[in-house]
């Protein structure tokens, strides 16, 4: 990417720098759905943790080589299979390819009406909890991703106060 300083990386550079690193199954969205913020989104999937980590890290040495003054950084924590970057007007999103297949943000930001709770559904955490099932009735997660050993709490330390 040219270091051009000042400048907001475009959707279209990140697109070829990912391209360049290897990423797989790039994908460049225009009008983006359902954002004030951003106006494109990039979706790409990385062959591991380390590389999905490399590929948000090279955006971010670009951006900061470009001395911008505003900087968001990279959401997600270094061992995630999910991480992204704001970059002004458009959103990165690089994932493993089974958090890209489950989560299919590509779709959800495509859609005029998506699958989610109104602000101000619920007047309540459970009245929330019984729409949000309902929701879920109508769009479930693949079972495929599912995993309850996810859910375990084996490893969690009590400490009283």
């Amino acid at each position: 990417i040219p270091i051009i300083p000042g400048a907001n990386l475009t959707a279209e550079e990140v697109r070829d720098y990912l391209e360049s690193q290897g990423a797989e199954n790039v994908v460049l969205i225009d009008n983006v759905v359902g954002f004030d913020t951003w106006k494109k989104g990039v979706f790409a999937s990385g062959r591991s943790l380390r590389h999905i980590r490399k590929m948000t890290e090279g955006i971010l040495a670009n951006q900061k080589a470009r001395k911008l003054k505003r900087i968001m950084g990279i959401e997600g924590e270094k061992d995630d299979d999910w991480q992204a970057i704001d970059c002004h007007s458009f959103l990165v999103n690089v994932m493993s390819p089974k958090t890209r297949r489950c989560m299919d943000l590509e779709t959800h930001w495509r859609m005029k009406n998506r699958p989610c709770l109104p602000p101000r559904t619920a007047t309540n955490e459970k009245e929330y909890e019984e729409k949000f099932q309902e929701l879920l009735k109508d769009f479930p997660c693949p079972d495929e991703y599912i995993n309850e050993d996810d859910f375990l709490l084996t490893d969690v330390e009590v400490k009283e106060f």
